[in-house]
């Protein structure tokens, strides 16, 4: 049977529709802020003012000399991701809609269809930038190629703390250790919480953990409900240690957002995740404040067909690399 029979089937019996499932909970998270720039160009400005203790001295001696705060410069340029596809009109002939038996499909839907999957793929590019942002590395689409190190940038180097969680050992005490540090590092910026994203092995390993289940028991003596909560699906957060823990196992393209047995801690604090993005690289577009996502179709000679482009023009960016701890199981 060719192609062309089947779509001729006088009767349909079903129709499944098989998507990827897009990943998009850092987005949901809502760290990153949206900055929309006129160029291609982020400029970052670093001024970092120091608190000393001021020494007594006679009141007849001079103050103490205050210096000048430190200001560093630092810039970036934001990626160019693009996407092209065609759809010619004679592909679109006799082709039956999708779950309907006798109805053809027009060449405006396959467009449409075939925008959104570029979109779709445009959306996943960003969450896997926005995990390279929060990780200290945002890698290029085959998983090696480095587009920024914000640890050699920011000249800082990446802290990882092992967490032994398959011991009996209560990992309170080196999340507790990793928090301070972190507040440190955070100087001023209001924490409103603090979030870890876990590959599934490092969730598991947690909640298994002897002494985790042992302050969820010792919560639960007082308050219905925490015991239950612990022993069921926990993958979307749970809160310990003032920490809420979420699983993320995310794969796009063969790479997994976080490896196995890894997780990463950070704060989530105003001004300390931001996303720009610049202006797509068409004339109607250039120095105008840039959208998060472009999409043009122009038709083929003779209407034969369309070409279509789709673009986003991000950078994800952690302005503290320092103030994100990996975690290990």
């Amino acid at each position: 049977m060719t192609l062309e029979d089947l779509f001729k089937l006088a009767s349909l019996t079903a129709s499944i529709q098989k998507l990827p499932l897009i990943p998009t909970k850092i987005g949901s998270l809502g760290l990153f802020a949206a900055k929309p720039i006129r160029t291609t160009q982020v400029v970052i400005d670093e001024e970092e003012g120091k608190l000393s203790l001021v020494a007594n001295t006679s009141r007849r001696a001079p103050g103490n000399q205050v210096a000048s705060r430190e200001r560093k410069t630092r810039s970036f340029t934001t990626t160019h991701l693009p996407e092209r596809s065609t759809v010619l009109a004679e592909d679109v002939q006799g082709l039956r809609s999708f779950e309907s038996e006798d109805q053809t499909t027009a060449v405006s839907t396959v467009v449409a269809e075939r925008l959104q999957d570029m979109k779709n793929n445009l959306v996943a590019t960003r969450e896997w930038q926005r995990m390279g942002a929060i990780k200290g590395q945002i890698l290029d689409a085959d998983g090696v190629t480095v587009i920024e190190d914000l640890y050699d940038a920011f000249g800082v180097t990446q802290v990882t703390k092992p967490m032994s969680l398959s011991t009996n050992t209560a990992p309170r005490t080196s999340l507790m250790d990793v928090v301070r540090q972190m507040d440190l590092k955070c100087g001023s910026l209001m924490i409103s919480k603090r979030q870890c994203l876990c590959s599934g092995t490092f969730l598991d390993a947690l909640v298994e953990n002897d002494a985790v289940k042992r302050a969820y028991d010792n919560w639960n003596s007082q308050n219905d409900g925490a015991a239950s909560r612990l022993a069921g699906d926990v993958r979307s957060g749970f809160v310990y240690a003032g920490i809420e823990f979420i699983e993320y196992t995310a794969v796009v393209s063969g790479h997994p957002f976080i490896a196995d047995g890894e997780a990463y801690l950070f704060p989530a604090a105003q001004g300390l995740f931001v996303e720009a993005l610049a202006p797509a690289n068409y004339s109607e577009t250039v120095n105008t404040l840039g959208l998060e996502f472009y999409a043009k179709a122009k038709p083929l000679d003779f209407d034969k067909g369309y070409d279509m482009e789709a673009q986003t023009n991000p950078l994800p960016l952690c302005l503290i690399p320092a103030a994100v701890f990996k975690l290990t199981a």
